[in-house]
């Protein structure tokens, strides 16, 4: 009896483990499939989404996800087919406004350069040789890029080919890279004449000057290189029942850790280099006419003391009146290299200030939308995001507009060179210059060089020789 209702209960165990176990099981094919489900449902909900996506979202986005199908575009698909500017009304009269006065007005300045600077024989120089190099590099900017970005807005999209699209963009970045590497050599040139006077009377020739220029444009074939790799086609698809589009765009055809590294060498290359040595050649500058020229007031503060103590002496001698000339004469010469000396201080801030504020905006907004996770806080700010690329890609080309003005039409040497180029060539021996202009670089008398600003007259303090007061031209060496 006993044996009987043992087998009973191991039986019974035996039965409800087994139960319990298939129960376990089956729990666990439910869980299964649920999980199937819900992962099936969440690839049906993302592929919602992204057959949804707006179009500025779609062509925005880095890595498209392979599909046989494409992307659905939920509107019109003969809508991605008209050009930008019809899309971005908002943006493209304010853009296409910038563009062309900028355009305008840089290839007249930057033409006038040239012209002024190659037309008066007389006035070349170290420093007008490295203006026209950079007048010639900012043409090619604005030849080469204004059209190219332009005529995104007219096309609906990239139908030139890969060759072409490699070459127009190694180009654009040459005409950068030359422009800005120009405004290095003019820099570093300026630095050796107003600091190491010494060195620049045979470091700063005419020679020397060419063969810099020419690496300098070898350089930037060479630092633009490596973006006929990166610059590629891509090919977007875009479906909408029966309808298909395929549409091309010549952007970075790297992948998103790829084009992010690719930003940040142009940072370095266009931006970060050139800032320091700019910025530390034009701060010596700076500091070297701001000491010289406190260091001028004191003399002439001085000198004028001296004259003071012998006024009587002075008005005994039968001279008074060319005396008196001469005092004035040196006076006001002081007075005007001090204005200029104050005046360069001036524009070499600007220029630097320039430099900083229309590139640095625009490489470091390159480096946030290359970011490899930049999708996630694009979402909420995409639009803002596209209206401030545009405004920061128009900043170059505003700088490339102002050089002329900053570089050619603020120098004293630049209008004169200006005025004799437009002259005919019988007239310019004739063209004589009265005292008061002011230049820089560095000159030789009796002997001694003497940096920095120097007019362009010699004052002689010989009465006999007053008349000629402004009337002979010093030899110029590194002169702008």
């Amino acid at each position: 009896m006993n044996e009987a209702s043992s087998d009973h209960d191991k039986e019974t165990l035996r039965n409800y483990i087994r139960r319990y176990t298939l129960g376990i099981l089956a729990e666990l094919y439910i869980i299964s499939e649920t999980f199937q489900d819900i992962t099936k449902l969440a690839n049906t909900m993302e592929s919602i989404d992204e057959d949804t996506i707006d179009v500025n979202n779609v062509t925005n986005m880095s890595n498209p996800p392979i599909d046989e199908y494409g992307y659905y575009y939920y509107q019109n698909i003969d809508e991605l087919q008209k050009p930008q500017y019809l899309r971005e009304k908002d943006r493209f009269i304010l853009t296409i406004v910038i563009y062309s006065i900028a355009f305008i007005i840089g290839i007249i300045g930057n033409l006038l350069v040239v012209f002024a600077m190659l037309g008066d024989k007389k006035a070349r120089s170290v420093t007008t040789l490295f203006l026209v190099s950079l007048a010639v590099s900012d043409l090619l900017f604005l030849l080469i890029c204004v059209p190219y970005e332009t005529s995104r807005y007219f096309l609906g999209h990239w139908s030139g080919g890969m060759a072409l699209c490699k070459i127009s963009g190694f180009c654009e970045m040459l005409s950068a890279v030359a422009s800005i590497l120009n405004l290095t050599a003019v820099s570093v040139e300026r630095y050796i004449v107003i600091v190491h006077p010494m060195r620049s009377r045979s470091w700063c020739t005419i020679g020397s000057a060419k063969k810099i220029i020419v690496i300098v444009w070898i350089a930037s074939c060479l630092l633009s290189a490596p973006v006929a790799y990166v610059t590629g086609l891509r090919e977007d698809k875009f479906y909408n029942g029966d309808q298909r589009l395929i549409m091309a765009e010549c952007i970075d055809s790297l992948m998103n850790m790829e084009r992010y590294i690719f930003a940040w060498y142009q940072l370095i290359v266009m931006f970060a280099v050139p800032t320091y040595i700019m910025v530390f050649c034009y701060a010596r500058v700076i500091y070297v006419l701001w000491i010289s020229t406190k260091e001028l007031a004191k003399m002439t503060q001085r000198s004028q003391q001296r004259d003071s103590s012998h006024q009587r002496l002075v008005q005994a001698s039968s001279n008074h009146r060319d005396s008196s000339v001469i005092k004035k004469a040196a006076k006001d010469h002081s007075a005007d290299i001090q204005n200029a000396r104050k005046q360069v201080i001036k524009m070499l801030i600007t220029i630097i200030l320039v430099f900083l504020i229309c590139w640095g905006p625009k490489l470091i907004l390159r480096i946030i939308s290359r970011y490899p996770f930049k999708d996630h806080m694009n979402s909420y700010w995409r639009q803002d995001f596209v209206t401030l690329k545009v405004a920061m890609n128009l900043l170059p080309y505003i700088q490339s507009a102002t050089n002329p003005i900053v570089y050619g039409f603020m120098s004293s040497s630049f209008r004169r060179s200006m005025m004799t180029a437009c002259r005919s060539k019988d007239s310019i021996r004739s063209v004589t210059r009265s005292g008061g202009d002011i230049e820089m670089g560095s000159k030789s008398i009796n002997g001694t060089t003497q940096t920095g600003w120097h007019t362009s007259s010699r004052f002689t303090p010989s009465p006999s020789r007053s008349k000629e007061f402004g009337c002979k031209d010093v030899e110029r060496d590194c002169a702008q």
